[in-house]
């Protein structure tokens, strides 16, 4: 994303989702969806 920019998603089921930055490999992280 540009910078001020948004993005936004609904999860529909429930798990773990990990994610990463493309450009800056050690920003991640990970969603923990329980209900």
């Amino acid at each position: 994303l540009s910078w001020n920019q948004q993005y936004s998603n609904v999860f529909v089921n429930m798990g773990t989702y990990n994610y990463h930055c493309n450009i800056h490999p050690n920003m991640k992280g990970k969603i923990i969806v329980v209900e």
